[in-house]
């Protein structure tokens, strides 16, 4: 349920530079706003640049640690 709230704290509805203060650090730092920002310039037809990479890194990382994780708590559980 978390992640549906996810791209919220992203530049979905401001551009980065324009948020202020700690959300701007935490806004440009997430997975999402480099998910984002590779679509948004694939749909403008505009470069991609490094932020399909990062994207791609961001969630590699996490579904190298969250499956691991997760098949060992369900065999835990359910074994």
């Amino acid at each position: 349920m978390l992640v549906v709230f996810a791209p919220y704290a992203s530049n979905v509805f401001a551009p980065t530079e324009t948020i202020s203060g700690a959300l701007g650090t935490f806004v440009e730092y997430r997975p999402v706003t480099h998910v984002i920002d590779t679509v948004r310039a694939l749909l403008l037809d505009q470069p991609v640049g490094n932020s399909a990479w990062l994207a791609l890194l961001w969630w590699g990382g996490i579904a190298a640690v969250a499956i691991p994780l997760s098949s060992r708590l369900f065999r835990r559980r359910f074994a």
